[in-house]
């Protein structure tokens, strides 16, 4: 079912703390409950109020309520938790289970949240891939990381990319040859083209490209440029943007 153990360890984390919203939400509804039947049956002022802070914030909200109840609103043989009525004895039974039930999800998000970050750090002391990713370059060759995509020119010459500080960095061929990263641009067959005479694309918002005869390039930005199994160019800025696209997809 999955790849490896740091991938269970995080989709099974991922999973349980996904639905831990669930479980808060019902101890807000039993404690808002719990306030709202215990104010009403001492006739205190306010319920609605209380019982909306009761459900916003189930453990401090009921905190809140009992000083209020206790020590504000004076009042002789006015407890938290009256047995004199059936109505206050569930309100304390509803109160318990809500405190239970919150420190229940509590305690399972600091688990949750603690295990996806172990599997993280797992999968990079064993260099694994929480989630495989295919990609291709220009060529067909298969990738697991689209920064490991090495770019090529139409004669056949393969580049990759030195990033630098602040600025555009450079392609660097495996002979050595250097190319000017503000010059670097791709084509729609995915290979790597460089031309300092290309005219930017006034309708466009993306860095596309024309040259004399009208065809069109992108810029490379120093984000990686790699393809899908069918042949498609993407570009891996923060979300994977489809290149050359009819209709521009994110």
């Amino acid at each position: 079912m999955f790849e490896n153990a740091s991938q269970g360890m995080f989709v099974t984390s991922f999973i349980l703390y996904r639905y831990l919203p669930a479980l808060k939400i019902l101890a807000s509804v039993l404690m808002s409950f719990s306030v709202y039947r215990h104010a009403k049956c001492n006739k205190i002022d306010r319920k609605g109020m209380w019982t909306l802070v009761a459900f916003g914030f189930p453990v401090l909200g009921r905190f809140a309520y009992c000083i209020y109840h206790r020590f504000i609103r004076k009042k002789e043989n006015q407890y938290l938790f009256e047995q004199n009525t059936t109505d206050n004895r569930k309100g304390a039974i509803t109160c318990i289970l809500s405190l239970m039930l919150s420190a229940v999800a509590g305690v399972l998000s600091v688990i949750s949240i603690s295990t996806m970050g172990v599997s993280v750090i797992k999968s990079i002391v064993d260099d694994e891939y929480l989630f495989e990713f295919t990609c291709y370059d220009v060529n067909g060759k298969q990738y697991s990381d689209f920064f490991d995509v090495p770019l090529y020119d139409r004669d056949g010459n393969t580049y990759s990319y030195e990033s630098e500080w602040f600025v555009m960095g450079d392609y660097i061929g495996q002979d050595g040859k250097r190319l000017d990263g503000d010059y670097c641009y791709i084509d729609s067959d995915g290979y790597l083209v460089y031309n300092e005479k290309l005219i930017p694309c006034e309708e466009c918002w993306c860095n596309y490209y024309y040259d004399e005869q009208g065809n069109k390039y992108y810029s490379l930005n120093g984000y990686p440029i790699y393809m899908d199994e069918n042949g498609n160019i993407f570009e891996k800025a923060k979300y994977a943007y489809q290149l050359f696209a009819e209709t521009e997809e994110y």
